[in-house]
């Protein structure tokens, strides 16, 4: 169970992987557009309280998961002369999956409108019910544990793929997620 959750590079042939990271993606640009949801960044999901027209994900997601991409790819080509770009697709498609995840809480708004209720006065959370309180604390939860997952699943596929050991591939894997961040917010600020 672990590989499947964890590693399923290791597990999975690679085509199939590779269509349930293309099935994911538009499943999420669609259910972004209607949940009202930004992938505003290469590791980034926001729920917001307005309308988001499909064309916003769909760029976003372009944008992100091509940065994710470039940027993996030129840290496994420093570390692994040998490492191939299909490979770092795959595990971006694979390791996006959980931040999919995340859309559903924005059913009817409840998630930005509770993080509105929480925004309107951060000074004043002791007069908040406990209810919402728990509920921010229980997503907030998930939320965490959900991009977690995220990492694992993109480090151990960039380890697959690169065949990483060492700090050197830590340390070339971090830098890559950074400017992917980066380079990401950049080209959406130019594209919206």
């Amino acid at each position: 169970m672990n590989t499947i959750l964890f590693n399923p590079f290791e597990r999975y042939p690679e085509k199939k992987l590779l269509l349930i990271g293309i099935i994911c993606t538009s499943l999420s640009i669609y259910l972004a557009s209607i949940l009202d949801a930004h992938f505003d960044g290469a590791i980034d999901v926001h729920l917001v309280n307005e309308i988001v027209h499909i064309k916003s994900p769909l760029i976003e997601s372009i944008i992100s998961i091509g940065c994710l991409v470039l940027f993996i790819f030129i840290a496994g080509k420093i570390y692994n002369s040998k490492t191939r770009i299909i490979d770092i697709f795959v595990t971006v498609l694979i390791a996006r999956i959980p931040l999919y995840l995340i859309l559903p809480f924005n059913i009817n708004h409840y998630y930005s409108e509770l993080a509105l209720s929480l925004a309107v006065d951060p000074n004043n959370l002791q007069n908040l019910p406990q209810e919402t309180l728990l509920k921010t604390l229980v997503f907030s939860l998930v939320i965490f544990a959900l991009v977690i997952w995220f990492f694992m699943l993109l480090w151990n596929g960039y380890k697959t793929a690169t065949h990483a050991k060492g700090a050197k591939s830590i340390v070339l894997f971090i830098l890559a997620i950074i400017i992917a961040e980066i380079a990401s917010k950049a080209l959406l600020s130019l594209a919206f």
